[in-house]
């Protein structure tokens, strides 16, 4: 879901290798939560899964080697 794009884009990315860009999201597959848009960092909370019990969740996100996004 990386590579092939980056390589369509001819962009450099898509893959993790010592030196380059370390874009990548931690996600547990197995984490269940509930939709809670009063949560949302966006100012608009419409959504057709408020209330909803999901699994998975994304624990962190890491941009060009930054956390960006940490639960």
């Amino acid at each position: 879901m990386s590579t092939q794009p980056a390589k369509i884009l001819k962009i450099e990315a898509g893959n993790l290798k010592e030196g380059g860009a370390a874009d990548i999201v931690i996600f547990d597959p197995d984490e269940e939560w509930t939709v809670d848009p009063s949560l949302f960092k966006s100012k608009a909370r419409n959504t057709p899964f408020g209330g909803m019990r999901l699994r998975g969740k994304v624990k962190y996100t890491i941009s060009q080697g930054k956390i960006t996004y940490r639960e």
